[in-house]
């Protein structure tokens, strides 16, 4: 019967394994003949592996962080932009012409877009709010929060399922906080609509 590997699959798990094998060994050496050197050898492998496997984690939630800024500057330019075509559309000496030019003529179903507003509530549970939202012709959402006061809508997360469920801790341990939110629709991950009515609760923590 083979026997299975001493060694984790989980990479998480070899560093631990990894440190614990050479703080272990080092702990025998004088039993097992090793010299520094060899201590030396080992304590460098087990550093290399822990600190590759933290560098990869901080990776991932810094690429995380990336993706989640990319999607607001985009969605808000977006905005922006859209503003602007719909400006340009208003304007007096606009044609068909001109918006083929632009590439601002979408179908009637586009237009229709425009105009969907998802509806969102929020209710305070001991350690987390729940955001149920209603999708109304949209895909999904995206979830915007705030604590009363700031000024700057935080891209919290997306969610195809309602409800969405907010996990931060309070700012200030024990401190109960005003919190903000608003949901904004997409569809192919693609912001539309109008912003949703702005709910608030007070969350204790």
């Amino acid at each position: 019967m083979r026997k299975s590997d001493y060694v984790p699959t989980q990479q998480e798990q070899k560093a631990s394994w990894s440190l614990q094998f050479s703080e272990k060994v080092a702990e025998l050496a004088p039993t097992l003949g090793l010299s520094d050197a060899d201590l030396v050898e080992l304590a460098t492998s087990s550093t290399n592996i822990s600190q590759a496997v933290k560098d990869s984690i901080s990776a991932k939630a810094a690429a995380k962080s990336v993706v989640a800024q990319k999607m607001l500057v985009i969605d808000n330019e977006v905005k922006s932009l859209r503003r602007w075509a719909q400006a340009i559309k208003a304007h007096k000496n606009y044609t068909e012409s001109i918006g083929e030019a632009l590439g601002i003529i979408g179908s009637e179903g586009d237009a229709n877009r425009d105009d969907l507003k998802p509806e969102l509530s929020a209710r305070a549970a001991s350690d987390h709010v729940r955001l149920s939202f209603t999708k109304k012709g949209i895909d999904g959402v995206h979830v915007y929060g705030r604590r009363k006061g700031e000024g700057a809508w935080q891209l919290l997360g997306t969610d195809y399922f309602s409800p969405y469920t907010d996990h931060r801790p309070l700012a200030v341990a024990g401190t109960p906080e005003t919190r903000e939110y608003m949901s904004r629709g997409i569809i192919h991950d693609e912001e539309v609509g109008v912003d949703s009515d702005i709910v608030s609760v007070l969350f204790g923590g």
